[in-house]
């Protein structure tokens, strides 16, 4: 009997180790699967929320529109609606050194990868220039940037050619179009 034990007992404690091992992995499978179901929850939670914030930061942007398309067409005649504007949310919708970091937050998000893209592609752009891209990418158009740039439309026009052309577009291009191709592109050094 002793024999038959010693005989089997290697076989035995092979089987029984086998038996083990596969209880651990059957534990870690579950453990696993368990972690993947919560990976799973939470990227959708953080995909819920990034959709929430981009949306909000979509309405602010538009928001800001409205304020500069309010206070161009207002006139000494019609200045009672800028009056209450300003009442409400500040006497300047001009975007100060202060603002841009803020602004710039908003692009990344709502733009992943275009400031990247912009200082990687065309490093030779000076601030102003850079805050009219993006200014830009997000579909201003040339009334709404002469309020925000407290400038004229002339202007902005003006910057817009020597952009295009810094940028070596062709004089017809829409620059616009040609920055909001870029708008979700990751940066390539």
């Amino acid at each position: 009997m002793m024999e038959d034990f010693l005989t089997y007992s290697p076989l035995l404690a092979l089987l029984a180790s086998w038996g083990a091992i596969y209880a651990l992995q059957r534990k870690a499978s579950a453990k696993e699967k368990a972690l993947q179901t919560v990976r799973r929850h939470w990227e959708a939670h953080l995909q819920s929320e990034q959709t929430l914030l981009r949306e909000v930061l979509s309405d602010l942007v538009a928001f800001k529109r409205k304020i500069a398309e309010v206070k161009h067409r207002s006139s000494p005649e019609t200045q009672h609606p800028a009056m209450q504007w300003n009442k409400l949310f500040g006497n300047d919708v001009a975007l100060t050194a202060w603002n841009w970091t803020r602004f710039y937050q908003v692009i990344d998000v709502l733009h992943e990868g275009f400031r990247p893209w912009l200082d990687c592609t065309h490093p030779l752009l000076d601030d102003e220039e850079r805050q009219l891209c993006c200014l830009l990418v997000l579909g201003f158009r040339n009334d709404e940037l002469a309020v925000i740039l407290e400038q004229g439309t002339a202007t902005v026009l003006k910057r817009k050619t020597a952009l295009r052309k810094k940028l070596g577009l062709p004089e017809k291009a829409n620059l616009t179009a040609y920055l909001r191709s870029f708008a979700n592109t990751p940066a390539t050094p």
